[in-house]
Parts: structure tokens; C-alpha cells; sequence
């Protein structure tokens, strides 16, 4: 959550730096604003995210700072957007760009698909592939790295048993993360 909150917080700042000149300037393209959002934005507010266990509060966050961003690049406000009925799917597509729940779901699996890949005797790989029998301790997180995983994992409708199967071959991970869409 805190990992989130700064991750929107750095996000809303690089983009009201280029808010005035490039996401409100009429003689900027949509094309050319959408590349300069998933180029700068984008991985400011997904940085370390491959690591995150998303709660639906962060997640809610983001999808809002996500949608926020969506509409200013188009111009549209958030009243304006409701009397017209005009769906933030609607401007996602305009723009050619995936929800940030997509977004962050491949982030997260690319990294799990790469500890897949990693030796047996790696740190990552271990704690990837290890089950604690104790039970938890009160006030532990109910939302395990593992668990998020398989919430990534069913979210991209790819098989919780055989996952790492497809993960050992880069090339057909990368091209099964190209076709996830949330």
C-alpha cells in the first residue's frame, strides 16, 4: 500500500511537470501523447511492481490515477465524460494502451516467468518454490506473494499447474504475456 501511494504520488508529479506542455497542448497528437504516457509515466508508476501483492484498495488507486491521466491526455473531465457516456475503455482504446491492471499483471508474471527460469540454488527461485507449514502469525498479510501470483495467473487465464512449464521457454512466455489482456 505505501509502495503504491509512492508510486502515484512520483507518477502525478512527472506527469503535472509535463501536464501544460505535452498532455494539454492542442498541437500534440494523441498518438505522440500516448507515447510519451507509456514511455515516461507508466514505468514510474509501475516501477517495482513485479514485486507488489495488489490489494483491490491499490489497485482501485491506480485504476483511478490511471483513468485521471487517460482522461487530462484527452482533454475530457470527469463530469464532462459522465454526461456524454463516454467509457474510459473508450479513451484507452483511442489511445492504444491497456488498462493498468493489464499492465500490471504482465509485469508481474515476466518476473515470475524469469525466477522460474533462474537455477534451483538462487535466493529468488527458492523463495519462489518454498511452503512454510507454520501457521500465520497474527497480523501477517493475508495476501502472499504466492497467492498474488495465482491471481495474475487465473486474471491472464493461464493454468495455475503448469505455468512455470510455459514460463521455461522465454520466447512462448513472452509471446503468452503479449496476448494477456485484463
Amino acid at each position: 500500500t505505501l509502495d503504491v501511494e509512492k508510486r502515484i504520488c512520483a507518477a502525478s508529479s512527472a506527469f503535472g511537470a509535463l501536464k501544460d506542455t505535452v498532455f494539454n497542448n492542442p498541437k500534440i497528437s494523441l498518438a505522440a501523447k500516448s507515447a510519451l504516457y507509456k514511455s515516461l509515466i507508466i514505468p514510474v508508476v509501475l516501477y517495482s511492481s513485479e514485486t507488489w501483492t495488489l490489494t483491490t484498495r491499490d489497485l482501485r488507486k491506480l485504476t483511478t490515477f490511471h483513468n485521471q491521466c487517460i482522461r487530462a491526455i484527452h482533454g475530457v473531465s470527469r463530469a464532462a465524460q459522465r454526461s456524454r457516456h463516454i467509457t474510459s475503455a473508450s479513451l484507452l482504446s483511442n489511445l492504444k494502451m491497456d488498462t493498468i491492471l493489464t499492465q500490471y499483471t504482465k509485469n508481474h508474471l515476466r518476473w515470475a516467468g524469469h525466477v522460474s527460469r533462474m537455477s534451483s540454488d538462487r535466493l529468488p527461485r527458492k523463495f519462489l518454490s518454498s511452503w512454510c507449514r507454520d501457521a500465520r502469525s497474527n497480523g501477517a498479510p493475508n495476501l502472499t506473494y504466492g497467492r498474488g501470483l495465482h491471481k495474475s495467473l487465473t486474471r491472464a487465464r493461464i493454468s495455475t499447474g503448469n505455468w512455470f512449464r510455459i514460463a521455461a521457454d522465454r520466447n512462448e512466455w513472452r509471446q503468452t504475456l503479449r496476448n494477456i489482456s485484463c
